[in-house]
């Protein structure tokens, strides 16, 4: 990927808009456009850019051992965040860490309509690399 590319990436995945992330990266007014389409066409700069919505995915869900590091500092008198804690035992109840614990409604449509924009920005990010082959 060219310095260019990846200063086009990195607006894109601040703006949104690959027009003017074309543009803010340093590709002229006039084709702007067409190297926006362009780019989000070539699979290296697609794998990158869902790459970095998957990361990004995982930084904001805590993992087990995360939530198990807490509940240890907790027990140990490490800290005393009472809401904090609450909110870890509702993340180990959605990783199954509960036996027959149910998935709070709330949180279980909030997770899903997460996961549903995750997955329209994924598709996106390919129907633009299968159209841009068609």
């Amino acid at each position: 990927m060219t310095p260019k590319q990846q200063r086009f990436c990195d607006y894109y995945l601040q703006t949104g808009n690959a027009t003017e992330a074309a543009k803010m990266a340093g590709y002229s007014e006039k084709t702007a456009r067409a190297i926006a389409t362009e780019n989000l066409t070539k699979p290296y700069i697609v794998e990158y850019l869902q790459q970095y919505a998957e990361k990004k995915r995982a930084e904001a869900i805590a993992d087990v051992d995360e939530i198990l590091s807490f509940w240890t500092t907790v027990m140990r008198g490490e800290s005393f965040i009472f809401a904090r804690l609450r909110a870890s035992e509702n993340l180990a109840k959605r990783y199954g860490l509960f036996d027959g614990a149910p998935p709070d409604p709330k949180e279980e449509r909030e997770r899903q309509e997460r996961a549903e924009r995750d997955e329209d920005i994924l598709l996106a990010l390919q129907n633009r690399q299968v159209e841009g082959f068609s």
